[in-house]
């Protein structure tokens, strides 16, 4: 027995609310641009970072040209790691996210990703404080953030051309 909300793709059904294939595919949606949105924004923040720290690796060795070098370095194996390593996992992701029978907001990653994620961001935070005035330690936190920032950048991709199991 239908009710007012079935033109939104809900009914009633004694009393519970079922969703429509329709409306889980738009949960399902929601999901994936929420996991591409987190793998942006750090995507974001590590390039930012990284150019950042070069240029304060500059300022202590104003002719060095291991800041560019390595700046550059990093983005080129992020460009692999993205393709080997970390595309592959958003596919993966992907496929996890519409599998998923009932969704729910907070399940665009799995739980122990957000753990790993706080301890990927306090490993990071400990690391640039340590750099701190260390031409050395700018140079290669700089490379190592320049690196995985592209490596999300591009492979972040994966998110919006991934289409086979969105259109089922």
């Amino acid at each position: 027995m239908e009710n007012a909300a079935s033109g939104r793709g809900a009914k009633r059904h004694f009393g519970k609310l079922i969703l429509r294939p329709r409306l889980k595919l738009k949960m399902h949606r929601q999901l994936r641009l929420c996991a591409a949105a987190v793998w942006f924004v750090g995507a974001v923040y590590l390039l930012t970072k990284s150019f950042v720290l070069a240029a304060a690796a500059r300022a202590i060795q104003p002719d060095s040209s291991l800041p560019t070098i390595l700046l550059g370095a990093g983005v080129v194996v992020g460009a692999v790691k993205a393709k080997l390593l970390f595309a592959p996992l958003c596919r993966k992701n992907l496929v996890r996210i519409f599998a998923i029978a009932q969704p729910r907001f907070w399940q665009f990653y799995r739980p122990v990703f957000f753990v790993l994620l706080a301890l990927m961001i306090s490993l990071g935070m400990t690391m640039t404080r340590m750099a701190d005035g260390n031409f050395a330690g700018l140079v290669t936190v700089s490379a190592i953030d320049a690196m995985l920032g592209t490596a999300l950048l591009l492979s972040g991709s994966v998110f919006f051309l991934f289409r086979q199991i969105a259109q089922e």
